[in-house]
């Protein structure tokens, strides 16, 4: 049952973030900052408690999560603190 909570909390993170990797440019404005830190303590949590009862694969989803949460969260307040804005979109060639 810890297996499939720590997979299934690991996983929440990862959309937001491959989204983040993939369009430098996504706003993140609209996330709630409370949910990611919580999300981002939450990964490391995992990854203690998994190092402490000596399961990898519950410390797996601590790092899994960790990056992934703390990705979206640092955005996300150097957004809103106007440090770390979205880059501008690309313009589009014209052809000819």
């Amino acid at each position: 049952m810890g297996v499939t909570a720590a997979v299934g909390t690991a996983a929440i993170a990862l959309p937001q973030a491959v989204r983040l990797l993939r369009d430098p440019a996504a706003s993140v404005a609209d996330v709630s900052l409370g949910t990611w830190v919580l999300l981002t303590a939450n990964a490391f949590v995992w990854l203690i408690y998994g190092y402490l009862i000596g399961h990898p694969l519950l410390g797996a989803a601590g790092v899994v999560q960790l990056p992934a949460s703390f990705l979206v969260f640092r955005r996300a307040l150097a957004e809103r603190s106007g440090r770390g804005a979205a880059p501008p979109a690309r313009a589009e060639r014209k052809p000819g």
